[in-house]
């Protein structure tokens, strides 16, 4: 009877050591698992970092922005770029008759590692302000830039990326791509149209609405 128990008692402290042993080796999995957790986020994250995209307005050369224009037509502009957007503002158009044009061509580039898209644009159905000058000021105004809304307008405006004729909102096009070490161009293009039957007395400025560029990276 003896023996039983003292084998009994031997069986019993056994489990127990098991157990323990056992719950001893669970944690320390559980700590080397969030260890390698912890590891593969920082790479993660240092990948990220490294495989970004950037977009790149060139200043100078064979890819700077340019402007053109037919008839009597001139262009001025500003543009930017600020976290993953191209800002084009103050963007102002001189046109005297129909027929007349101004356009400006904007090459950008993405000088990052990872490719990217156009996803977002806004400003592209804003409206035209007009200003002219003289006693012939409002009447000169209306013609070229019609009402408050621009109904009746002489003069109408288009922007293109990569030769897409582009409307407000999300694209939805991810074939409107900036692939790493691509170049391509955004163009915006001012017309006199045709149709019109008045022309200005004076010369009137049409400043055009800030127009905004969104890109994110292809996933």
């Amino acid at each position: 009877m003896e023996k039983d128990l003292q084998q009994a008692r031997s069986d019993r402290r056994f489990k127990i050591v098991t157990i323990s042993s056992l719950v001893v080796i669970v944690i320390l999995l559980s700590i080397a698992y969030l260890l390698l957790a912890k590891q593969l986020t920082i790479k993660g994250t240092t990948k990220v970092n490294e495989t970004g995209w950037e977009i790149e307005i060139p200043k100078d050369g064979e890819n700077a922005p340019t402007t053109s224009s037919g008839g009597d037509g001139s262009v001025t502009y500003e543009v930017e770029t600020r976290d993953g957007v191209m800002i084009i503002k103050n963007l102002k158009v001189i046109l005297r008759k129909p027929g007349d044009f101004g356009e400006l061509t904007i090459p950008i580039k993405n000088s990052g590692k990872s490719d990217a898209y156009l996803s977002y644009v806004s400003g592209v159905n804003g409206i035209m302000t007009c200003t002219g000058s003289g006693i012939n000021k409002a009447n000169d105004e209306s013609i070229v830039c019609g009402d408050s809304n621009n109904n009746g307008a002489s003069v109408k405006y288009t922007i293109t990326f990569d030769n897409d004729v582009l409307t407000n909102g999300t694209t939805g096009i991810r074939d409107l791509n900036l692939k790493k070490d691509i170049t391509k161009n955004v163009k915006i293009r001012v017309d006199y149209l045709t149709t019109g039957t008045e022309i200005p007395m004076n010369d009137v400025t049409v400043l055009l609405p800030e127009v905004d560029f969104v890109f994110q990276q292809v996933m």
